[in-house]
């Protein structure tokens, strides 16, 4: 699956039972990603920093206006 988060975005979650998820984020996206990969890899190659937060790994890029939620339980999950 592949996505792409834009400042059009306001509230997501994406739940993947068995494939991989690619998602990109464009300058205009102002939101927190959660990012949540039970049996896989998470791979950021964004310039910003995510943190640990339960089970979830956290992304916040700007003031944090939208809220994405992306669970993979059969594959890794790649933000770009």
């Amino acid at each position: 699956l592949e996505a792409e988060l834009t400042s059009k975005i306001k509230d997501m979650k994406i739940e993947m039972k068995a494939s991989d998820v690619e998602v990109k984020v464009r300058e205009n996206f102002d939101g927190v990603i959660l990012l949540k990969a039970k049996f896989g890899d998470i791979e950021k190659k964004l310039g910003v920093e995510m943190i640990k937060e339960g089970e979830y790994s956290k992304i916040i890029i700007g003031e944090g206006k939208s809220h994405v939620e992306i669970i993979n339980d059969f594959g890794d999950i790649t933000i770009s």
